[in-house]
């Protein structure tokens, strides 16, 4: 077994191609220098003298990255806050453990609590019916996620964290769980719609509107700074981690403080909050020790583009609907279409063309025209962008009576193939 070196899905090596999976292979090209590039935050803060000054203390004192540890380094960076109170008084352990005493209201197979859960998909219904109460909140399983107090619905992130905010003074837990999702993870935490709720016609057009899927990093930085690349944070149901790569493209895995107080005060410092001479040492004192003493990992992946193939290649993994075909990733949609998405300069300069495709009565394929399929995402990772396009043409039975296009294509297919059914189609 291999790394793919795009998505770094654990792969079979007799099936990669030139080191990538057959997902990931097509748009390689495209992405290349974006994977393969140091980030100019990461050479900005390995500059950063105070950085590697406090690399020494952490050295020198035997600081480990926990909690303990990182309150101890956040209050070097802020002399007003004392170790104790970056600290909550809950470890990991007691979190499981009382995790595990709630399982009639909590469900452990959620995303929230479970690292190899796929998002939920559209239509579970696995329902929790009783209620608890925790530390004044009320919380409960629904089809969609963890439900609290303050109309906040929460599917993915890290759960334990989640409990974390709940069980700590102060209000609106949820609310404090989506600010950090956003601002480490450019994800709100909260509900996944499905596909077509966030899309809407204009001008003949598919756009599809306000997508953050997995591998969307867009954390939150002051006016005043400006980093163009995004810094590499993942999660696991424990908390947040930051992946590095060394000059040697070897992978180091930091993990960042896990309390509450904590993890809210890194984030704050690092996106600028009390200025860019300070959050560029938080940046290169993390990456220089996640490099000294990180845990080494060639599965996880460094920067949004991976993270975004990573996303996409685990919906071709789960989805028997979407596949690889010969360079080319097949979608069968749910009006009986087949779609096909291929690298490409397609409808208004989208790095990708989409084309129906129909089957004759003798076996052989007719592909046919482009279709107009104008996402409005240039800001997001391509394999968010191509991911979010795939889930919408597997549900094209229900979007092609809001989208036009989709529609348009749908009837032209189903006039080749089925001239005598398709007189009975609807708009």
């Amino acid at each position: 077994m291999a790394h793919c070196e795009l998505c770094r899905t654990e792969t079979d090596a007799t099936v990669l191609y030139g080191g990538l999976c057959s997902v990931c292979e097509p748009w390689w090209n495209l992405v290349r220098d974006l994977v393969e590039r140091t980030p100019s935050w990461q050479i900005e803060a390995m500059d950063d003298v105070a950085a590697m000054a406090d690399l020494e203390r952490v050295r020198d004192n035997g600081i480990e990255a926990n909690d303990e540890g990182w309150a101890e380094i956040l209050s070097w960076f802020l002399p007003d806050s004392s170790t104790n109170s970056l600290l909550d008084g809950w470890s990991d352990d007691s979190i499981l453990s009382l995790l595990t005493s709630m399982r009639h209201c909590l469900d452990e197979e959620s995303p929230l609590f479970n690292a190899d859960a796929p998002p939920r998909p559209h239509g579970y219904r696995k329902m929790f019916v009783r209620p608890c109460l925790l530390n004044g909140h009320h919380v409960q399983t629904t089809f969609a996620g963890l439900t609290m107090v303050g109309d906040w619905t929460l599917t993915y992130g890290p759960g334990h964290l989640l409990l974390r905010l709940i069980l700590s003074e102060g209000n609106d837990p949820g609310g404090r769980f989506v600010r950090l999702m956003k601002q480490l993870m450019g994800m709100n935490g909260i509900d996944l719609r499905s596909i077509t709720d966030r899309m809407e016609l204009r001008k003949e057009q598919l756009w599809i509107q306000d997508i953050r899927l997995p591998g969307a990093v867009r954390p939150f930085i002051l006016e005043a700074i400006e980093w163009p690349e995004d810094p590499p944070f993942n999660y696991t149901p424990d908390g947040f981690h930051i992946t590095i790569l060394d000059e040697n493209r070897k992978r180091h895995v930091l993990r960042l403080p896990h309390s509450p107080r904590a993890i809210e005060a890194f984030s704050a410092i690092w996106n600028g909050r009390d200025g860019p001479d300070l959050a560029r040492r938080l940046r290169g004192l993390t990456m220089a020790w996640a490099i000294d003493s990180g845990n080494e990992d060639e599965g996880e992946v460094a920067n949004p583009t991976e993270r975004s193939f990573y996303l996409l290649r685990s919906v071709v993994d789960g989805a028997p609907g979407i596949w690889c075909d010969r360079g080319h990733l097949r979608i069968a949609g749910s009006s009986g279409v087949h779609w096909r998405i291929s690298p490409g300069v397609g409808a208004h300069g989208a790095p990708y063309i989409i084309r129906p495709v129909a089957q004759t009565p003798g076996g052989n394929e007719v592909l046919f025209r482009e279709i107009c399929a104008f996402d409005a995402a240039d800001e997001l990772p391509l394999g968010d962008r191509i991911c979010t396009v795939a889930l919408g043409l597997l549900n094209d039975e229900e979007i092609r009576h809001q989208i036009f296009t989709i529609n348009e294509a749908i009837r032209k297919v189903l006039r080749y193939t089925r001239p005598i059914a398709s007189t009975a189609e609807g708009p």
